[in-house]
């Protein structure tokens, strides 16, 4: 007995309920960043001096809902030696920065998105460490 009714409400929500209600799809990629919304975020902020040791920060895009954005383009200002590991933001927003130093010094960096800049400065430290 409790089967059929079962049965019986599956039955009538069907052919009650409206189609759009009971369809689900799949939302739109997001595709406008806000830079108000993305930040910079350092992953490793402390390296050595020599040239080859890297301090890494990563710039995230998002829109105005917090979803990421891919395939679009950032830079990281505040020195001379940083280099963009993927060009464009990937699947989650993050677009990856190294940055170098063959000088013992702390350099502030921003990122900046079609020249606006995005979330608050992050600083890195490069010197010897034991």
């Amino acid at each position: 007995l409790a089967v059929i009714g079962v049965l019986v409400i599956m039955v009538v929500a069907y052919n009650l309920v409206p189609k759009v209600m009971v369809t689900l799809t799949k939302a739109a990629p997001a595709t406008k960043v806000s830079v108000y919304d993305s930040y910079v975020i350092g992953d490793k902020m402390l390296a050595r001096p020599d040239g080859q040791d890297s301090a890494s920060v990563n710039v995230f895009l998002l829109d105005k809902s917090g979803k990421p954005v891919s395939g679009k383009m950032a830079d990281l200002t505040g020195a001379d030696n940083i280099v963009a590991k993927n060009q464009l933001s990937d699947n989650d927003g993050k677009i990856v920065f190294e940055v170098r130093s063959t000088e013992g010094r702390q350099y502030e960096l921003s990122g900046v998105y079609e020249g606006m800049p995005i979330g608050s400065p992050v600083t890195v430290t490069f010197r010897n460490v034991k």
